[in-house]
């Protein structure tokens, strides 16, 4: 009231650890996630008031606002494997994790947690890292070209073979 004699108040809290307070200001700051009370009371000398507020703290998540995909290949043969990487923008997001899935499994099949994409027959598909945050829809894609391998050489075996009039060959 405007008659005390002395308008202090010391501030503390139950866990420094969570929220330590300055006990002159009343400056709280948030160290890491948890409950406690922070305690305010009088230092009138002949008085003892205090009052409470229960502080809660909670993560300070830096949430994923876009994925870049880029591939070791963009263009693999039928049979062979690339790897994916997804760069997280902001880099210092809370979730850094992302799930790998192909737009089209038949022309490539894609390791979800690794990235690691395997071409399985001629066409093209996108590789999508999407966000594993809660909540989040951000997903990042590169275009993949699976292409046949040609064909270098020809074998016949036997190489030479006689036959007989009406006899066959396979």
């Amino acid at each position: 009231p405007a008659e005390a004699t002395t308008k202090q108040v010391k501030w503390s809290s139950t866990d420094g650890n969570i929220a330590p307070i300055d006990k002159n200001t009343g400056e709280i700051t948030a160290k890491k996630e948890g409950t406690c009370t922070i305690i305010a009371q009088s230092l009138e000398g002949w008085s003892v008031v205090s009052a409470t507020c229960e502080l809660v703290v909670e993560e300070n998540i830096k949430p994923v606002t876009g994925i870049t995909v880029t591939a070791e290949k963009n263009t693999i043969k039928v049979g062979k494997t690339t790897t994916v990487l997804a760069t997280l923008t902001p880099a210092d997001a809370t979730v850094k994790w992302v799930t790998w899935s192909s737009s089209d499994a038949t022309v490539a099949s894609v390791e979800p947690a690794t990235g690691k994409v395997t071409a399985l027959k001629k066409g093209t598909c996108a590789i999508i890292a999407t966000s594993e945050e809660e909540g989040s829809n951000v997903k990042g894609e590169c275009a993949l070209t699976v292409e046949i391998e040609p064909v270098t050489t020809i074998t016949v075996e036997p190489a030479t073979k006689t036959l007989k009039v009406g006899e066959t060959l396979t």
